[in-house]
């Protein structure tokens, strides 16, 4: 039962929170204080988001701070979600709102496979926190992946040794059980692009998330590249190699390359790093309440640049001669005055000569052979076993392992066909004791186990499916015996 749970604090992790209530509890353990605060106790408390919460720890909760509150400032949800596209945010956000920790297969979340990360603080924060708290915390901001800056003092932050990670025992380790009187002294940053950018992508951060609002990030980007040398005059093409030379050239001091690809992907909408995104923002000079809000023009500079060329032409200018004026091909010119014309698609579906499979019939033709290859399968004798289901059908048919998807009646025949482990280990104990009988070789459970890969406890399952759990060695010997397999005990 809660008694008291402290008050959050402005930017503290839900990490930290609890971190602090297990320390002020009168449990010792961990176990006992996540039977106070998770629906499941033998959870691993998720350092960067909000693990599911018993009923009465959710209930505390929200009498102390709006739930959504609790998500967008305390978590670090913003921080893997904000560019992400419409759909795919709103699970996303739904996921966390009702406590999901599967809302992380949504948001764009970046493995390092050999670097381990750890919580970090800030020397001056911790100053301060213990001034106006008489305790320092965890702060949301200082946990970024590539975030080495705090933004509130520029200096370096400092990692602890509370490993963010599913390597670390279940555990609730407050800052002031790991640094104590050992606060490092603070080192300043004098690297004044790192400080501002890092200000930047903070502010970014830190601003709310407004559900549903704004374009893609990349339709955004590539509107702020028009009429730049990073574009095409008239908007469409994107220079790519000039753009990546141009980031990485800016960004040199501080030795953090972005390759051709990332930002390929972030300008097409298939990455979304929050800190990608900022780098390439702030090199363009887009302020950060611009970036936050994804405002499109009312209208496109390519819209602009076709107005443009047909006031020209209405005013008796030549094509060739607009062309010279505005720095595009004449070809171009003489498209915009005829009227763009979009590149069609091609319609395989209805390109002569492919016609369109009817999978209705594939369905119930192949029906019956599928029944023919799951009979044959089990009426075998020489041949090894094999387990029943779609994969090894698929195969039978010479097909990919999805190919019964398609196919709904034979997809639903071998599923109410498909037989039990058990079963299958029982028919490879079979076949492997005829095997080694053919072959005039000693019956026994080390020559089966050598053959089959099956450890005891499962040999005993596949006896028990075939027999029948019982007590009574004789019947079990008894039955045995009719298949000449060996009895190794209950």
């Amino acid at each position: 039962m809660i008694a008291y749970f402290p008050e959050i604090y402005e930017d503290e992790l839900v990490y930290s929170w609890f971190a602090r209530y297990a320390e002020k509890s009168p449990f010792h353990q961990y176990i006992s204080v996540a039977e106070d605060l998770y629906a499941n106790p033998i959870t691993r408390p998720d350092i960067e988001f909000i693990n599911e919460l018993n009923l009465e720890c959710k209930g505390v909760i929200e009498k102390m701070i709006d739930w959504e509150k609790l998500i967008q400032e305390h978590t670090m949800f913003k921080y893997y979600s904000r560019f992400l596209p419409g759909d795919r945010f709103g699970k996303a956000y739904d996921s966390i709102m009702s406590m999901n920790i599967n809302c992380k297969n949504h948001m764009e979340m970046k493995t390092s496979p050999n670097k381990n990360r750890y919580l970090r603080y800030c020397p001056v924060c911790v100053k301060q926190d213990r001034l106006l708290h008489a305790e320092g915390y965890w702060h949301t901001i200082h946990q970024m992946p590539e975030i080495k800056v705090c933004s509130l003092h520029n200096c370096y932050l400092v990692d602890s040794n509370v490993l963010c990670g599913g390597k670390a025992s279940p555990s609730l380790i407050s800052l002031e059980s790991v640094i104590g009187d050992n606060l490092i002294e603070e080192e300043i940053c004098n690297n004044e692009l790192l400080c501002d950018l890092t200000k930047y992508v903070i502010d970014v951060f830190k601003a709310p998330i407004i559900k549903d609002g704004g374009s893609d990030v990349g339709e955004f980007l590539h509107s702020k590249l028009q009429g730049t040398k990073y574009c095409s005059k008239r908007g469409e093409q994107r220079h790519l190699s000039i753009l990546v030379d141009a980031v990485n050239s800016f960004y040199k001091d501080i030795y953090e390359d972005l390759s051709r690809t990332r930002i390929e992907k972030i300008f097409t909408n298939y990455r979304y790093s929050l800190y990608e995104i900022c780098k390439i923002a702030y090199m363009l000079e887009i302020s950060s309440d611009e970036l936050v809000a994804l405002k499109m023009p009312g209208k496109s500079y390519m819209d602009m640049f076709d107005e443009k060329v047909r006031e020209l032409h209405s005013n008796g200018i030549g094509v060739n001669k607009i062309a010279r004026e505005l720095g595009v091909s004449s070809r171009t010119i003489r498209m915009i005055l005829d009227g763009k014309k979009e590149k069609q698609s091609k319609n395989y579906k209805t390109t002569p000569g492919v016609k369109k499979k009817d999978w209705n019939e594939i369905d119930e033709a192949t029906l019956p052979i599928v029944q023919e290859i799951i009979k044959k399968e089990y009426e075998l004798v020489d041949p090894r076993p094999s387990r029943i289901n779609c994969s090894y059908i698929c195969g039978k048919l010479g097909k990919h392992s999805k190919y019964l998807d398609k196919l709904p009646k034979c997809k639903q025949y071998v599923i109410d066909n498909q037989e039990m482990i058990e079963e299958y280990w029982w028919r490879e104990i079979i076949w492997t004791t005829k095997y080694l009988k053919r072959n005039s070789v000693d019956v026994n459970w080390r020559r089966i186990r050598e053959i089959t890969n099956l450890s005891k406890k499962n040999y005993i399952r596949a006896i028990c499916f075939h027999i029948g759990r019982t007590s009574d060695e004789s019947i079990v010997k008894s039955e045995l015996e009719k298949f000449g397999v060996p009895y190794i005990g209950h």
